[in-house]
Parts: C-alpha cells; sequence; structure tokens
C-alpha cells in the first residue's frame, strides 16, 4: 500500500474497513475505568452521520475544523 495514493485520511479510512472484519475492534479508551470499545462498522456509520451534518450546515467553499 502506498500512502501516496490516498488523498486524505478518509480515504485511507475506507480503503481499510474494505479490509477489515466490521466487528473488530477499531478504537478502545486507555483509560482502565471506561471500557467503551467502538468497531469498525460504528466508526463508519458515525463518519457517515457527521458527515451528513456537516453538508447540511455548510455551503461549498467552507471550511470546517474539527476538534
Amino acid at each position: 500500500m502506498n500512502l501516496d495514493n490516498f488523498n486524505s485520511l478518509i480515504e485511507l479510512f475506507f480503503y481499510q474497513t474494505e479490509k477489515q472484519n466490521p466487528k473488530d475492534v477499531f478504537l478502545q479508551w486507555l483509560n482502565p475505568n471506561n471500557k467503551k470499545t467502538f468497531t469498525w462498522e460504528e466508526v463508519k456509520i458515525n463518519i457517515f452521520k457527521l458527515s451528513k451534518i456537516i453538508k447540511k450546515n455548510i455551503t461549498e467553499g467552507d471550511r470546517c475544523l474539527l476538534v
């Protein structure tokens, strides 16, 4: 895999989602008191939800900072 073939982290993420088991853990908290995990599928769905909200609230040419 050549990272130069990807224009953004989102492209790389969706490329990886095709290779991963959707039920496998993608993210988990490092805090031992919080056992919440997120699967590849959950993260993908949440990215689509966030994208939909952003598209409703900005117009072409606007800049958006996610923190």
